[in-house]
């Protein structure tokens, strides 16, 4: 298989590629883009400049109950980092990586569910 070359400009199909990933690996369908990526989520003729990025940022809206099914302590960030961040197998099969984050590192406003943009692949 051929590496893709590399570039800094995430798109929609890295996106896709990230979220089937992690749909796979944690049997979830619904994940959270954080970060200057989640444009990617509707608006699919971002900006090159708003793509300028070799990551997208990416938790688990279910974090707890992951973390319940899985009480050796490992939390999905780092699950995510290892599997899927730089220098991952992922990361040098698609030129790009996921980095693993929590709820944590981007507070929500209440009830941003229902404001917020959703893409189904």
């Amino acid at each position: 298989m051929t590496k893709p070359p590399r570039s800094e400009r995430r798109t929609v199909a890295d996106l896709d590629r990230a979220l089937m990933s992690l749909a796979a690996h944690f049997d979830e369908d619904v994940f959270v883009i954080v970060g200057s990526q989640g444009v990617l989520v509707g608006w699919e003729s971002t900006p090159d400049a708003m793509r300028n990025t070799p990551e997208i940022d990416i938790y688990l809206p279910r974090w707890a109950d992951w973390q319940a099914r899985n009480p050796d302590g490992e939390t999905p960030d780092f699950e995510i980092e290892g599997l899927f961040g730089r220098g991952s197998h992922f990361s040098q099969t698609h030129g790009f990586h996921i980095d693993g984050v929590s709820p944590d590192t981007a507070p929500l406003p209440k009830a941003w569910e229902r404001r917020a943009v959703y893409r189904e692949i």
